[in-house]
């Protein structure tokens, strides 16, 4: 880490990524942990904790300390690397791919924001018509992020050229 020590700092914008939900301004929190970055030398989510346990810390009402909510969002969030975790081998596909996906699943009554989210078999998403929409949205949604994270490596500009195209075709 010791190669980010001294470096100039570079007056930068921040913003939250699309569908990030934090009730702290982003240009605050960038600011914050850039100066982390600075003080260590590098930024680890470890770094970013230890900091945000003193109230005063602008990164402080990011974090749930409420030990026993956090432990059932923790175990939460297991849950879902572990169906994420579950692969299957298909005869389309060389390598496993994921055996559940989560999609929404709309019903008249409800609106497409309120609908409840579940896992269903890769079959199943594959099968169903309105699921594999949101699985090809999805997949742009990905792929843009993808493209806006590696947008600046010249040797990928064809490739994105392409992404663009799905991105566009699929998105929601």
């Amino acid at each position: 880490m010791s190669k980010l020590r001294n470096k100039t700092k570079t007056i930068q914008e921040y913003q939250f990524r699309e569908g990030a939900r934090y009730s702290v301004d982003p240009q605050v929190v960038g600011e914050h942990l850039e100066e982390i970055t600075n003080k260590h030398g590098g930024l680890n989510p470890t770094l970013v904790v230890r900091e945000a346990e003193r109230k005063s810390s602008p990164l402080h009402d990011c974090f749930t300390w409420d030990d026993t909510k956090a432990a059932e969002q923790y175990r939460l969030q297991e849950a879902r690397k572990l169906i994420g975790s579950v692969m299957v081998v298909t005869q389309h596909v060389e390598e496993p791919i994921r055996a559940f996906h989560s999609v929404k699943v709309v019903t008249s009554s409800e609106s497409d924001d309120d609908a409840p989210r579940t896992y269903v078999s890769l079959d199943v998403a594959l099968s169903d018509e309105e699921y594999r929409l949101q699985l090809l949205q999805q997949a742009a949604r990905e792929l843009n992020s993808w493209r806006k994270k590696y947008g600046e490596l010249k040797e990928l500009y064809k490739f994105f050229s392409e992404a663009q195209r799905i991105i566009e075709r699929y998105s929601a």
